[in-house]
């Protein structure tokens, strides 16, 4: 799964617009849970969230393959395992589809106002 701190730097100074306001999408997630190791896990909700986005859209889906982060990492012309691709998302968030956007049990994934709006009604 993707680490907290992977979740942390996606959602800084990202904003979703709902009906009762403007929230920074780190609202919607909750505090990393401690391990046995000393690292900070993702917490189950952030687990949670993740694992819907990726339900919903594939992880091929959430992926910004037109962005310049792909290009930079090499990524156009390589095959990787969704296993491998997750860990270079923890490396480099910049590959997801940026922003995700969670309103009810109504998701979006990248710039679709479209969308947002149906998401507002």
């Amino acid at each position: 799964g993707l680490h907290e701190s992977t979740v942390s730097r996606v959602t800084t100074a990202k904003y979703v617009h709902t009906p009762q306001g403007i929230f920074e999408l780190k609202f919607f997630f909750g505090a990393g849970v401690p391990s046995g190791d000393g690292n900070d896990v993702a917490s189950e909700a952030v687990k949670s969230a993740i694992k819907r986005f990726i339900d919903k859209f594939t992880l091929a889906g959430i992926l910004d393959k037109e962005g310049r982060a792909w290009e930079d990492a090499g990524l156009k012309y390589m095959k990787v395992s969704d296993a491998e691709m997750l860990l270079k998302i923890e490396k480099n968030p910049g590959l997801l589809k940026l922003p995700f956007v969670r309103c009810a049990n109504k998701l979006s994934a990248g710039h679709d106002e479209a969308a947002w709006k149906a998401m507002a009604v």
